[in-house]
């Protein structure tokens, strides 16, 4: 278990601004991010004789981030919403990240094998300028397999599994009773074969 804390001077965000029709970066202030982390591996074998090359690994992370909203903006914003927070999460910085992996490795033949799981929570994507909605990424689940075995001393193949799951990638716009897609799209999946000497 660990613990982390960040203070950043002007960190940058990606900016709408809907009177000039641009998308512009622009720095804010001041900005934190702190959280925990767990991380866990231990091997299977107290399973019994059938997982001794098995081992399970997970790791999640727990995220708070907040920037401070510059000040020419928050006058837009409290013309609109006089309570509208000064503050809000960091560009790009999920509140929870989580990755898990059961892993494969039998040495004596020389193969192993490599599920992975990860998965990071909804993200500010795009700042609307005033007093339009933030545009948000949406969480996409990633499955992936690596399976490599030892042909000789010098030779390994190897086969690739990578976005099994092949989620829609989606961003949305949140309003007060429903969320409107911003843009969604998938990335398929893809497979690979390959042999190194």
């Amino acid at each position: 278990i660990s613990a982390f804390y960040k203070r950043m001077d002007q960190p940058i965000e990606v900016l709408y601004q809907p009177a000039v029709g641009s998308i512009q970066p622009q720095n804010v202030d001041r900005g934190t991010v702190y959280g925990l982390e767990f991380e866990f591996r231990r091997d299977l074998r107290f399973l019994g004789g059938r997982f001794d090359a098995f081992s399970l690994g997970a790791n999640l992370s727990l995220i708070h981030s907040e920037v401070t909203i510059p000040s020419a903006e928050m006058q837009v914003l409290r013309s609109f919403d006089p309570s509208a927070s000064d503050r809000r999460e960091l560009l790009g910085q999920s509140p929870y990240v989580l990755n898990a992996d059961l892993t494969y490795d039998r040495r004596v033949s020389g193969t192993t094998a490599t599920l992975s799981f990860n998965v990071v929570g909804e993200r500010l994507d795009l700042v609307n300028y005033g007093p339009l909605p933030d545009v948000y990424e949406q969480p996409a689940p990633a499955l992936n397999l690596v399976v490599s075995q030892r042909l000789s001393p010098r030779w390994r193949l190897k086969l690739s599994a990578k976005n099994l799951l092949d989620p829609d990638r989606e961003k949305t716009i949140g309003l007060n009773d429903r969320s409107l897609v911003y843009s969604r799209y998938s990335d398929g999946r893809s497979f690979s074969l390959s042999a190194s000497y």
